[in-house]
């Protein structure tokens, strides 16, 4: 009996992971919050019994979400004439590693294909919500992103946090992340990137956090640091039971002075704007790969597959935007996936994301030098001297690097950062230092290593 109930439960979590959701398509009547109360419990309740599915498992049910997928994007011209030209059916996908034959998609095809073209025609219109891209790179592209998608990203966070030992019913807020429209029906109040410097707003937020008795706050790093900041000039006192951090990584040093400041766990989450959830942290503060909602690669220059642990460029499918496919799409960031498994008990494996790559620097004969080798320089050599810094290449022969220096930062110390610059860059830029204070986020709550201005 007990193996009868074992494999009905696992039966009927699987049955809810290939269908759900229901309630995208619903009325906006006084029914649909309670149905989707109820379909956020007994969605939660089938992810929860999948976190100890089998790896072969869990290949059969993303095989079965790809071959939905790619049904939708049959329908959306460009795909239509990639599967054409490659001879690429769904039909012969025998499991999620078949997709390797299919090229990397990435964010320079992404911008040059007609809008148009990466729609799927066989969508109902009322599931496009309109979206951009607005990271680290500083190039934000049009996008459109599936209600099927919100749904499964407003659930995720549901399991992440009671995962992360929040209990049901607490209180969410949020700083920055004005983008992340999924998350307005989980918050109880929402401070913009500019409202956190006015004083009235930070005083009326802190009131409202201390009314509650767990309260949860998403942020990011830049965002959470700067409330640390304010906190302390406002001589005010604020503690939340879990801060969820995104959007930039997330340093050992920096968790552990959030946490000190603010009492709290400091959890980190990975994700974008194209393909969230990529990766939430369990208790073990490892990151797992999300296979209920994407399909994750790890892949070398020319989009081969790597074994594990084997570090690469992170390819990302996501199964729950059926309105603009994001097939084997570059999410600009390199990583691993361990080949151990987590001790937190958790069969998904775990995934390290070793840096974002931010970009190029174009000189002006036509070269271009990585933004990922001048900042590992840069914490090579002068670590000492700078506690953070900026790159910002505001014209095609002008270079800006922004830093707020350590105590030790010298004038000899410029002079070795401008003479550095000048040997990386070959005399072709107009290399010059900007000291200053504090580095603030942008609009979207993130600060990023490299801007770039046309």
């Amino acid at each position: 009996m007990v193996i009868l109930a074992h494999m009905g439960r696992a039966f009927f979590a699987k049955w809810i992971i290939l269908r759900m959701p229901f309630t995208v398509g619903f009325q906006p009547t006084i029914l649909r919050p309670l149905a989707e109360k109820l379909e956020n419990e007994i969605w939660c309740w089938a992810l929860d019994y999948a976190d100890s599915f089998s790896p072969i498992t869990w290949s059969s049910l993303q095989t079965k979400l790809l071959r939905r997928l790619l049904t939708s994007a049959e329908s959306a011209p460009y795909w239509t004439h990639l599967f054409r030209v490659l001879e690429f059916s769904r039909e012969n996908l025998e499991n999620p590693t078949n997709m390797v034959r299919l090229p990397v998609f990435t964010k320079f095809q992404l911008k040059n294909t007609l809008e148009s073209d990466r729609c799927a025609h066989n969508i109902a219109r009322d599931r496009f919500v309109r979206a951009a891209t607005s990271g680290s790179t500083a190039e934000p592209v049009a996008l459109f992103q599936d209600g099927y998608d919100l749904r499964a990203r407003h659930v995720g966070i549901l399991k992440e946090i009671r995962d992360a030992g929040a209990p049901k019913g607490s209180s969410m807020f949020a700083i920055g992340l004005d983008t992340h429209r999924y998350l307005n029906s989980l918050l109880a109040y929402r401070l913009s990137n500019t409202e956190l410097e006015v004083p009235q707003y930070r005083k009326q937020f802190y009131q409202m956090v201390n009314k509650t008795t767990q309260p949860i706050l998403f942020t990011t790093p830049s965002l959470a640091l700067r409330l640390a900041a304010l906190i302390g000039h406002d001589n005010a006192k604020i503690a939340f039971r879990l801060i969820r951090c995104t959007g930039e990584e997330l340093s050992l040093s920096v968790r552990r002075n959030l946490s000190d400041i603010f009492r709290s766990r400091v959890v980190n989450f990975y994700g974008t704007r194209e393909c969230s959830p990529i990766g939430v942290e369990c208790t073990a503060e490892r990151i797992h790969c999300v296979p209920w909602t994407n399909y994750l690669e790890v892949v070398d220059a020319e989009g081969n597959q790597l074994p594990a642990g084997s570090e690469g460029r992170i390819i990302v499918t996501s199964f729950h935007n059926h309105v603009m496919p994001f097939i084997r799409y570059d999410i600009g960031d390199r990583g691993r996936i361990n080949p151990e498994l987590c001790p937190c008990g958790r069969t998904s494996p775990t995934v390290e994301f070793t840096g974002r790559a931010p970009g190029i620097i174009e000189l002006p004969s036509g070269n271009h030098v990585a933004v990922l080798g001048i900042s590992t320089n840069i914490a090579m050599r002068f670590h000492g001297e700078i506690m953070r810094f900026q790159m910002e290449q505001s014209g095609i022969d002008s270079f800006i690097f922004r830093f707020i220096p350590t105590v030790s930062y010298s004038r000899v110390t410029g002079e070795s950062l401008l003479d550095f610059f000048k040997k990386t860059f070959h005399g072709e830029l107009k290399c010059s230092l900007e000291n200053v204070s504090d580095i603030f986020p942008n609009d979207s709550g993130k600060t990023p290593i490299f801007i770039k201005r046309n």
